[in-house]
């Protein structure tokens, strides 16, 4: 039985993850900060049981404060003989007013767990990352990057971190392993996801949020050409879990190598079949589509790039589920679809409307 070390299990992949490895009978020491910790990470686990279908036993489960003074000490008292740590929370903002806080989070942060994870004497420290660190042109290889052009503090601090990563651990002698993923979606069987508006759903929300305000047609500012790196959540646990027990090391960019049916232009066909709203490719134009514009804008300049991801380590191991079809993106837009609640987010999207309207107002 290995044990796995893992941060962000209150969070979508991260309880995922947890789960899955449960579910092969390995033991999860699960770090998390706050009142209540142990709480929510059970709730967030068993959520992402439910989800995937499957049951787990929480006896493996062990939940610790990542703040305690004590915390290494109380990891070295647990009997075990092969620990792996897998760091998946983050700072999600954007914002460069917030580069501070991203940059203690995801870089000072992560160096200080890989240091504890040598100190636990860990056979391998799992790095989160995402595919999104980079805004150069070209090939997006699976080597560490030495010169990029972030265009926000999330994208910045996760390219230093994983950066950092690499050559710390390096020095310190301890095997690492860096996970890319895409824009991560719900369950290619079920649906299922934790209903956040983050990435992919950020514009689905939106779009549902219009339509509750009686809206019926959309101008998006989007390049229908575009392929959006999206990924199921089943696929990317599934791979993770895969290499975690492999002795393979180094870059890994999580996405699959067929992408047609995660076009902008397709999606916007399956997103209409579920929402009655008609969305074309514009330039804004009425109040809506301001406020949309402005709700997504963090978002625009990643779905508008045309992006090219080697993805060789999963294209050598996965053959078979390196597409992603449009029964699982059916599945992923109705669950959200069928899931969310609508009238309580109603206020919130008429103040932006106001908002929107006091901004034009002072640029007269």
């Amino acid at each position: 039985m290995k044990t796995f070390v893992i941060t962000g299990t209150t969070g979508f992949l991260g309880s995922s993850l947890a789960q899955e490895l449960l579910k092969d009978g390995h033991q999860v020491f699960a770090l998390a900060r706050g009142e209540g910790a142990r709480e929510r990470v059970e709730n967030s686990v068993q959520s992402a049981a439910i989800g995937f279908g499957t049951d787990i036993n929480f006896e493996r489960l062990k939940v610790f404060d990542s703040e305690s003074k004590q915390l290494e000490s109380e990891l070295k008292s647990q009997s075990t003989d092969e620990v792996h740590f897998i760091h998946s929370a983050a700072e999600m903002s954007y914002a460069w007013k917030k580069m501070g806080k991203s940059l203690s989070f995801n870089v000072s942060q992560s160096i200080a767990l890989l240091e504890l994870a040598k100190s636990l004497e860990a056979l391998s420290f799992n790095y989160i990352s995402t595919l999104y660190f980079s805004q150069n042109e070209g090939l997006i290889d699976e080597n560490i990057c030495l010169q990029n052009h972030p265009q926000n503090s999330y994208q910045a601090s996760k390219w230093l971190a994983e950066t950092k990563i690499s050559l710390i651990a390096e020095k310190l002698e301890i095997p690492y392993r860096v996970f890319r993923p895409g824009i991560i979606i719900g369950h290619s069987q079920t649906g299922w996801c934790r209903l956040k508006s983050f990435g992919f759903y950020m514009f689905l929300e939106g779009f549902h949020r219009l339509n509750d305000l009686g809206v019926k047609k959309l101008n998006l500012d989007l390049d229908p050409s575009s392929k959006l790196a999206l990924i199921c959540i089943d696929d990317v646990v599934d791979w993770i879990c895969h290499y975690v027990k492999m002795p393979e090391f180094g870059f890994f960019n999580l996405t699959y190598s067929q992408l047609e049916n995660a076009k902008i232009e397709n999606l916007r066909r399956l997103i209409e079949n579920s929402i009655p709203l008609k969305i074309r490719f514009s330039k804004p134009r009425s109040l809506s589509d301001f406020v949309l514009d402005r709700e997504v804008k963090k978002n625009k300049d990643f779905a508008n790039r045309h992006y090219q991801f080697s993805t060789e380590k999963l294209d050598r191991d996965f053959p078979q589920r390196r597409s992603l079809d449009n029964s699982s993106l059916i599945n992923v837009i109705e669950f959200y679809h069928q899931n969310r609640e609508s009238l309580s987010r109603l206020k919130y999207f008429k103040k932006q409307c106001k908002r929107q309207v006091s901004i034009w107002a002072n640029k007269l």
